[in-house]
């Protein structure tokens, strides 16, 4: 079975960018942080002595960890550089000529090694690596201590077949990464001329969605609903690494009535699993994730966040501290509190 990714608007459905709390930027966020990383093996470390026995069906708890990253958090930090990168990151820097383009690349890719460098202190019996997938973004592979002890050195490399997607954006002002153990998608903007959005909405979204959004942005002025559809596109095309083949698939879906199933959430997007060549599809809903946050010299920054897991994604903002606590260069405080008492939900 394949699986493509498509997306669905529910017309009168009102699409909301939501700000990120205090509580999940920069160091405030640590704790929301570790905990969102252990939730992704909770099916895949050892079994601790102290944890009750279950029955044979792996504890599955699929989550995504996304990071926020304005460039002029970091601008003045001297220790976070290239330096930090794998090999593998500056070979796929090296090919980036434009200077801000490659700014904002290197800003994501420490975002990553930051994440690796997290996941290394977390897990220590886990062995992970960090790799390039051109065109994509990068990746970052595991496996158990007992996969990587059973493989010898000249087979080692298949031994890390567990991977961990690690999906990249950036914009004037900022970078992204969202880090999921399922395909998932993430794409982040800077506010742009309404004149210049209103151009080229048609050739974007087609016709109808098109005038849609021509409309929606004389009337006020907002550029949300533009960028929820064009995070969307951007989304769903790197959740199927690459635009799909199948205009089926490449199609926006701009529904014209409020679907039932979209309840709760702002959009709902469809993962279709079929058998290539055949007609047969199993579609499951799941809700995509819209952010803004607001820095000085940049204005609004929208952030569109799409996975297939089942829990909605940890939006975390970053900053030079946080990134700094995730490497290892500041001794950690006492473990707080575990935030399982507090609402998960963004304001």
């Amino acid at each position: 079975m394949s699986t493509h990714y498509t997306y669905g608007v529910p017309r009168y459905f009102p699409i909301s960018f939501r700000t990120i709390p205090d509580t999940k930027r920069g160091v405030n966020a640590e704790r929301y942080l570790d905990r969102a990383l252990r939730e992704l093996f909770l099916d895949e470390r050892p079994r601790r002595p102290w944890e009750e026995p279950t029955d044979e069906a792996p504890r599955l708890v699929r989550a995504s960890v996304a990071f926020i990253l304005p460039l002029e958090a970091v601008a003045d930090a001297a220790d976070l550089t290239e330096a930090l990168l794998p090999e593998a990151a500056l070979e796929r820097l090296n090919e980036i000529r434009h200077p801000e383009r490659r700014r904002q690349s290197r800003a994501a890719r420490i975002v990553v090694a930051a994440l690796l460098a997290r996941l290394k202190a977390l897990f220590p019996e886990m062995t992970f690596d960090y790799a390039e997938e051109p065109p994509y973004g990068p990746k970052i592979r595991y496996a158990l201590q007992s996969e990587s002890n059973a493989d010898s050195e000249a087979n080692s490399e298949a031994s890390l077949a567990h991977v961990l997607y690690c999906t990249l954006s950036h914009t004037k002002g900022a970078a992204a990464v969202v880090l999921s153990r399922t395909p998932a998608g993430i794409d982040i903007e800077a506010d742009r001329p309404v004149e210049r959005l209103q151009r080229v909405a048609a050739q974007a979204f087609g016709e109808d969605a098109g005038r849609d959004v021509v409309e929606n942005l004389a009337k006020t002025g907002s550029q949300d609903l533009f960028f929820a559809l064009w995070g969307l596109s951007e989304s769903v095309i790197k959740m199927n690494r690459g635009a799909p083949s199948d205009e089926e698939f490449a199609s926006l879906r701009f529904e014209r009535g409020a679907s039932a199933h979209s309840a709760g959430t702002d959009v709902t997007v469809t993962v279709v699993s079929r058998t290539p060549g055949t007609k047969d599809a199993k579609p499951r809903l799941h809700p995509a994730n819209f952010v803004v946050i607001r820095r000085p010299g940049v204005g609004l920054l929208r952030a569109t966040i799409v996975s297939e897991d089942e829990k909605a994604p940890v939006v975390l903002e970053a900053d030079a501290q946080l990134l700094r606590q995730m490497f290892g260069f500041v001794k950690k405080k006492s473990p707080s509190d575990d935030p399982e008492s507090e609402s998960e939900s963004e304001s």
